[in-house]
């Protein structure tokens, strides 16, 4: 069964990866709250029609107003559960709102425990896989000394080392590599507290969220002169006092590299929010790490992946794959050219969700 589901896995995340997804099952749950101060949150639950599943996995989104719901990562948690996965995609609040938060982990770590009472009956311990900023909650629930033994493996996709770095790059690129122009918004919506006092702060960061759920999953939205008047469109809705800075969070004001560069040092002058770094956890991390990652993502630059493998320890079962048939959010380059490694992403995400207890 283990090599028919592999080659679901790739059918569907290479030919067909462009065809509606495969029949699965799919259920709503809610994540109650296990202490005062926490938020519930719903989950969706994909477990494979016809069949009993085989293996667990938690799918961490990353910042999307849309969480699991979008079509995308809809699409992908289906495909997984059709090669014999139960998949619990949370959405998180923090992430649908665009914001990474403290309250993160916490809220990981019960999607994690309802996950794991849906699969308490297979012979498997649950594995681990994030999306983009996803990798912050899910590395460090995986290195927690409390639940590192009871996860079966971990893969980030798209993932970072270093937040300032990714946060560079979504503003200005670099290196020569062409970078997403509308994930500045996502940007500043994590610099808000280090901006100058705003006189409607809600204000602007509804315009920088309804910039990205009209322009996010649009490809044809990257090119230029296409997501600029949408842009202004949505600064046009914010106090007239802080129409500046919500141009500079859309990308239209040319200063907004500078202004968000100047927000950064501010953090990093003030202690630097240490909980954003997901460095620490790796080297606790005790299941075997897969960290793959686009060779041309245009949202989190490629060296991120090599700065988190990094950090492992000599003795931790760590592996690297880079690949240039998928992006950051899909399908990339040739999958004829990048065979070898499409059959490690899809071997390594059979492998963190089935690995025996």
């Amino acid at each position: 069964m283990a090599l028919v589901d592999l080659a679901r896995l790739g059918w569907w995340l290479g030919p067909r990866a462009d065809a509606p997804p495969p029949p699965v099952e799919r259920e709503a749950l809610t994540i109650a709250p296990a202490a005062p101060g926490d938020r519930p949150f719903e989950a969706w639950v994909f477990t494979p029609r016809g069949r009993a599943p085989d293996g667990a996995l938690l799918l961490v989104p990353g910042l999307h107003p849309d969480g699991p719901a979008d079509p995308r990562m809809a699409r992908f948690a289906a495909v997984l559960a059709h090669a014999g996965l139960c998949v619990l995609a949370p959405f998180l609040p923090d992430l649908t709102r665009l914001a990474l938060a403290p309250t993160l982990m916490p809220d990981a770590r019960r999607a994690f425990a309802a996950l794991e009472e849906r699969a308490a009956a297979l012979p498997v311990k649950p594995g681990v896989m994030s999306i983009s900023f996803g990798a912050l909650p899910a590395l460090r629930l995986a290195g927690h000394p409390d639940l590192r033994d009871r996860i079966g493996g971990v893969l980030t996709f798209g993932g970072y080392a270093r937040w300032q770095v990714a946060l560079r790059f979504a503003m200005a690129g670099g290196d020569g590599v062409p970078f997403d122009p509308l994930n500045r918004p996502a940007v500043f919506m994590q610099l808000v507290d280090a901006l100058p006092p705003l006189a409607d702060r809600a204000r602007v960061e509804a315009a920088w969220r309804g910039f990205v759920h009209e322009t996010w999953g649009r490809p044809q939205m990257k090119a230029d002169g296409a997501w600029q008047p949408v842009a202004e469109r949505w600064a046009a809705t914010a106090h007239p006092d802080d129409r500046a800075v919500a141009r500079q969070g859309l990308g239209v004001d040319p200063a907004g590299p500078a202004v968000a560069e100047a927000a950064v040092a501010r953090i990093l002058a003030g202690g630097g929010r240490g909980w954003l770094d997901p460095r620490p956890a790796v080297p606790r991390i005790t299941a075997p790490l897969y960290i793959v990652h686009g060779a041309d993502d245009d949202v989190i630059p490629v060296g991120e992946a090599r700065a988190l493998a990094a950090e492992a320890r000599p003795d931790q079962a760590v592996r690297v794959i880079v690949t240039g048939a998928y992006g950051h959010t899909g399908r990339g380059g040739s999958l004829l050219r990048e065979a070898r490694s499409m059959i490690g992403v899809l071997r390594a995400l059979r492998a963190i969700a089935t690995h025996e207890r």
